[in-house]
């Protein structure tokens, strides 16, 4: 073959804007859209479920329009449930899959950290679940106001929501890390269920959804736990409880559990794997 006949064979590539952008970081970004497109497979099980969310959401309000309870009350319910949501992030269920399935092993030998490897795989995950699932929410929350719920709308404390949302997406993150490590040591699918079943109705009290954690026994204990941050202390922000002083505060906290969560998550990590590394993982 002629030297002009190579030439021509040879494919260009042309670098994107973003891909000139961020460098080396790009991957991150790539990881991110693949994730998306790999979700949408699960979208028609979100709407599904969404229909459950509705009936849990107008269930437990509905029950507190029986009480004196005030517009404050269903705004932090309601719209609290709407941030929750976006924040969602249940990742112990697969991490513990992969673990018992051994499906881990094909994440140890990719090139990147692996807690900020499933990171950003997550964030791909979840972007198009979570906001399937917050239409559900804002709709179950027109037919509760429409019905018996008031809401305080304050469009002028939504930003400070916004910025706030990041810290507690990776504080769940980092818990479902954990959590979902633990499989490294509950080899028993069965014990391990029964271990994120414990977790799954502890939570829906330690973050608010049905009780405020203000009116709970031992509230200031409550309200000082990493899940305090999935949708209490956004809500006292938002319904102006909060004075600047004290969101500053809740901001520092809420970065120091995100970041004592992430050491305490590589810790397990590391640990379980030395616990077996004896089977080749």
């Amino acid at each position: 073959m002629s030297k002009t006949a190579i030439t021509s064979t040879k494919l260009t590539y042309k670098e994107t804007f973003l891909q000139k952008l961020l460098g080396n970081n790009y991957k991150w970004w790539f990881l991110i859209l693949y994730n998306i497109k790999f979700a949408n497979a699960g979208v028609l099980g979100t709407l599904v479920m969404g229909f459950s969310l509705i009936l849990e959401t107008l269930t437990t309000t509905y029950l507190w329009s029986m009480t004196t309870a005030t517009s404050g009350v269903f705004t932090y319910l309601l719209l609290g449930r709407i941030y929750r949501t976006l924040c969602e992030n249940n990742f112990y269920n697969a991490l513990s899959e992969d673990i018992n399935s051994g499906k881990i092993t094909t994440d140890l030998m990719r090139p990147q950290p692996i807690l900020v490897f499933w990171l950003f795989k997550m964030i791909g995950r979840r972007l198009v679940r979570n906001i399937v699932s917050v239409q559900f929410h804002i709709l179950a929350c027109i037919i509760a106001v429409f019905l018996f719920a008031r809401v305080d709308i304050n469009l002028s404390k939504i930003p400070l929501l916004l910025i706030f949302l990041p810290i507690s997406f990776l504080i769940q993150h980092f818990i479902g890390n954990f959590i979902g490590l633990l499989a490294f040591f509950i080899s028993n699918r069965r014990d391990f269920y029964a271990t994120t079943s414990v977790w799954e109705s502890l939570r829906v009290v330690l973050i608010g959804s049905i009780i405020p954690l203000d009116k709970l026994p031992f509230s200031n204990f409550l309200q000082f736990l990493p899940t305090s941050f999935f949708l209490h202390h956004p809500m006292q922000i938002y319904l102006g409880k909060y004075d600047s002083n004290q969101r500053g505060f809740v901001f520092l906290g809420g970065i120091f559990w995100a970041i004592f969560l992430y050491f305490l998550a590589k810790f397990i990590f590391k640990m379980g794997l030395k616990k077996n590394e004896s089977v080749g993982l």
